[in-house]
C-alpha cells in the first residue's frame, strides 16, 4: 500500500512504460527465475536480479549509458516507481548491469528469461 511503485504511479504515468514495469515488473522478472545464473550464499550483499533486469529495459527505452542508468534510478522518480524502489535507494552500481548483460550474452538460460519478458508484455497489449 505504501511502496512507492503505489505511491506515486500517477505522477510517473499509470500508462507509461515506467507505469508498466511499475504494475508488471515482478511478474516479467521473478528474482527466482534467475537462481541458477548465480551462486549461493557468496557473501556479498547484491542486488536481486529482477532490478537490474527492469533496468536493463529502462537504460534501453531511455537509451542511456550505464553511468546514466545507475544515476537514474537514484534520482528519477520515473524509474524508482518502475523498479519499486524507496526513494531512498541507491539500488545499481554500473557492475550489476554488465554482470547481467554478461549473463544473457553467455547463458541461454537468461536469454530465455528476456525473451518469455518479453513475448508476455507482447500479449497484454501494450
Amino acid at each position: 500500500m505504501f511502496a512507492v511503485d503505489q505511491q506515486h504511479l500517477e505522477l510517473a504515468g499509470a500508462g507509461s512504460f515506467c507505469g508498466f514495469l511499475a504494475r508488471h515488473g515482478r511478474e516479467l522478472f521473478r528474482d527466482e527465475d534467475f537462481a541458477g545464473l548465480y551462486c549461493a550464499g557468496n557473501s556479498r550483499n547484491s542486488v536481486p536480479p529482477g532490478v537490474p533486469s527492469l533496468a536493463l529495459l529502462l537504460q534501453a527505452h531511455d537509451r542511456v549509458s550505464d553511468a546514466e542508468a545507475t544515476a537514474q534510478a537514484v534520482f528519477d522518480l520515473r524509474w524508482k516507481v518502475a523498479l519499486a524502489l524507496d526513494l531512498e535507494a541507491r539500488p545499481l552500481a554500473k557492475n550489476a548491469l554488465q554482470l547481467l548483460r554478461s549473463q544473457l550474452v553467455i547463458h541461454e538460460q537468461a536469454q530465455a528469461i528476456f525473451r518469455r519478458a518479453c513475448s508476455s508484455r507482447g500479449r497484454r497489449g501494450t
